[in-house]
């Protein structure tokens, strides 16, 4: 992947300049609006694609399609749990402002989601395929739904590339589309035989241990860990003491569901750009998350490091650059919403925490945060600089520090000897929860939050 780009997006016979790139539908007549696809997997870390560091060859389609576009290599979840995360892309809001900050819990109707907004503000005609998973909300909504989604991504993941087919061949409106593609896989990690639901089969799955993944260098390694990931992990079962054997096994089958997603994916962005409408149209892809994957001897979610909060993050399509690789800027869930909105011309609501992409596209030296937080159980905050990353989680003593450039399998845990930077970004924490108006559950913890969970 080359480090700069080479611009082909054009807008009415014009090329696109440095400071115009024709990805701004601000100032342009509506006709002139692109078709826009929002793509996303489940449970995929940015662990997986080799064109960000990945070893085990599970996306070469991704990888070689990544020249279609551009990759935020610095890409984040909004939160590490999937309901939670899921609606962050649709509101432009982190949990603790848009109150779905653990599975179960409902996201209010007076909040104002992507589909909304394009239904008040944009001639796009709307359509959803696949997974939901925002308690309180339903894409019927606003969407028109093409297909829906299962428990299985193996099965629902391959129809929803048909759907898309379908719609490809069928579209005839003279308006353009906001098309919602929701893969399923590689979740279906939950559901393996052995390791998920399945836990209790006897069939015999799986490669000899030979042919399967290494385990990560990460995998015995224990850092002091606060009192609330402890009982997480405990809870969601997410911590197993398997032997080396197991664990490559299980690492085996999440690759394997990896280069399925891979190639459905792959599949369905082709098909788009190869289509009647790929020169007037343009996709945002990421996941709502990633997967421990046997890192610090873990598996699922629901925690701060890297394999669960570090996601991919792609754009692509004729109108944006092609073949960059951005290194730098901090990027996430937060900022799929005000990123289509400005897209496809639609006024992005204030107070969000999520910003367009849309100025790194048109030029990576953009004035951008300095920072970004990644939150988890209600409690747990994750934030990112430049050169670290700090761990915490309210009211508990331990924190946890970070280099996640030098050190990507946080190996080496650095608040003993760098208190300064456990200060500033605690500072930088602070400011952030004093300066946002919290939904009422947020302050009163994850123990709360689940309290009423269960009882919606």
């Amino acid at each position: 992947m080359s480090g700069g780009p080479t611009r082909r997006a054009v807008l009415g016979g014009a090329a696109a300049g440095a400071a115009g790139l024709s990805l701004s539908s601000r100032g342009r007549a509506k006709a002139a609006l692109p078709n826009l696809v929002f793509l996303s997997t489940d449970q995929q870390t940015a662990r997986t694609l080799g064109h960000l560091g990945g070893t085990e060859g599970a996306t070469p389609r991704l990888d070689e399609l990544v020249e279609m576009g551009v990759s935020f290599k610095r890409g984040y979840c909004a939160d590490a749990v999937c309901c939670a995360a899921r609606a962050s892309w649709f509101t432009g809001l982190p949990p603790s402002r848009h109150g779905v900050m653990i599975n179960r819990l409902p996201l209010d109707k007076s909040i104002p989601t992507l589909g909304s907004l394009f239904a008040e503000h944009a001639p796009h005609r709307r359509f959803y395929i696949g997974k939901w998973h925002i308690p309180g909300r339903r894409p019927s909504e606003y969407y028109q739904l093409l297909h829906p989604s299962s428990s299985m991504g193996t099965g629902t993941d391959l129809a929803a590339l048909r759907a898309v087919e379908g719609f490809l061949s069928s579209y005839a409106e003279d308006a353009p589309f906001l098309l919602n593609i929701s893969l399923l896989n590689p979740h279906d990690i939950v559901q393996a035989p052995k390791f998920g639901h399945l836990r209790n089969t006897t069939v015999d799955v799986g490669p000899p241990p030979e042919a399967t993944p290494e385990l990560p260098p990460n995998h015995r390694t224990r850092h002091p860990e606060a009192a609330l990931l402890k009982e997480v992990k405990r809870a969601a079962r997410s911590l197993d003491r398997w032997d080396d054997t197991r664990w490559r096994q299980y690492r085996w089958w999440y690759q394997a569901l990896t280069r399925q997603v891979d190639a459905t994916a792959t599949s369905v962005i082709q098909a788009i750009l190869g289509s009647r409408f790929g020169r007037d149209t343009v996709i945002v892809m990421t996941s709502d998350h990633g997967e421990a994957n046997g890192e610090f001897g873990m598996r699922y979610k629901q925690n701060l490091y890297e394999a669960t909060g570090h996601v991919p993050f792609m754009v692509f399509g004729e109108r944006v650059p092609q073949g960059r690789l951005d290194t730098k800027s901090l990027v996430s869930g937060v900022d799929v919403l005000p990123t289509l909105c400005e897209l496809g011309g639609v006024p992005v609501p204030e107070g969000l925490m999520g910003r367009s992409l849309v100025p790194l596209l048109a030029d990576p030296a953009a004035p951008w945060r300095d920072h970004l937080v990644v939150e988890a159980t209600v409690d747990g905050r994750a934030i990112y600089t430049a050169d670290r990353k700090l761990i915490r989680y309210r009211g508990d003593p331990v924190v946890q520090l970070f280099d996640v450039e030098a050190d990507p399998y946080e190996l080496t845990e650095l608040s003993a000897s760098e208190p300064g930077a456990v200060e500033e970004l605690s500072s930088l924490l602070d400011a952030r929860e004093a300066a946002h108006t919290l939904h009422p559950l947020s302050p009163q913890g994850y123990h709360a939050a689940l309290a009423v969970s269960r009882v919606k």
